[in-house]
This record gives C-alpha cells, sequence and structure tokens, in this order.
C-alpha cells in the first residue's frame, strides 16, 4: 500500500514541539506587549501635560474661542475638552451617520473622555512659571492622582 500522510507520532511530536515552543516565547511576547501598551500611556500622560499647558496659556488669555474660567490660579478641564479644542489628539470613532474623536487609554482602549483634570499655574522664583497636572477622576480607566510638573 502506498499510504500517504503523517503517523499519530508525527503528529504529537509537532504538538509538542508547537506547546514547548509557545512556553518558551509566550512570556517574552506578553511582556514586550505589556511594555507597548505602558510606552504608549505614558506618551498619553506626556501628550495630556502639553496640551493642558496650552489650555491654560488660551484659557488666560481668552483665546481660540475657549469658554473657561480661571480660580486661584487653577483650571478643570475634561480630556475630552482638550480633545475638542484641538490640544489633544484622538482616534475617530464613525458610524453610518457621524464620526467622533475619541480619546483611549491604551493599556484598555477605554474611552477616557470624562475623566477630568486640574492644571495650575505656579509662580516661581525670579518669574519662572511652572504648570502642575492633577487628575481628579477616580475611574480606574482614567490617570490617576499627580500626573507631574512642566516648566
Amino acid at each position: 500500500m502506498n499510504n500517504k500522510g503523517f503517523t499519530l507520532v508525527e503528529l504529537l511530536m509537532t504538538i509538542v514541539l508547537l506547546a514547548v515552543i509557545i512556553m518558551i516565547a509566550g512570556p517574552s511576547i506578553f511582556n514586550a506587549l505589556k511594555s507597548g501598551k505602558q510606552e504608549s500611556y505614558d506618551i498619553m500622560i506626556s501628550n495630556i501635560k502639553t496640551a493642558s499647558i496650552t489650555y491654560f496659556e488660551e484659557c488666560k488669555y481668552h483665546g481660540s474661542g475657549i469658554n473657561c474660567t480661571i480660580n486661584n490660579n487653577k483650571v478643570t478641564v475634561t480630556l475630552q475638552e482638550l480633545v475638542d479644542y484641538g490640544f489633544l489628539t484622538a482616534t475617530s470613532e464613525c458610524n453610518d451617520n457621524s464620526c467622533v474623536n475619541v480619546i483611549k487609554n491604551p493599556k484598555d482602549q477605554v474611552d477616557i473622555g470624562a475623566c477630568q483634570i486640574t492644571i495650575e499655574q505656579i509662580t516661581k522664583e525670579m518669574g519662572r512659571v511652572e504648570y502642575h497636572i492633577t487628575s481628579n477622576s477616580t475611574d480606574a480607566s482614567c490617570p490617576q492622582g499627580d500626573l507631574g510638573s512642566v516648566n
């Protein structure tokens, strides 16, 4: 007989070999994905800080048609407002009728437009200005706590 195909032993060895490869390569692939998401998140936080400073300055000098109020050198804004005013980039999501710009957390792809931040302008020695950005949101997908300061 001229049988063509694989024997049961050959198939089992192939499956075992693939399982070993996955066991060896799997953790490093998952770590690379996790690291990439963290780097994207860090870049997003940096972009939020830059957008926040621009927003504060535009608010201070009543530019770009922004409707905001600065109280005690502080202003509060949502991330979606930063997107809507064009200070922060977002992804466009479209349905049959329209498209909207949505900002998502790179770690879990959840819409974080409702997240609120407070931008505070602090004048240091010799007139140097520093901006301090803090998250006001308790939602786990939102950036949490102190987002840092920018000179």
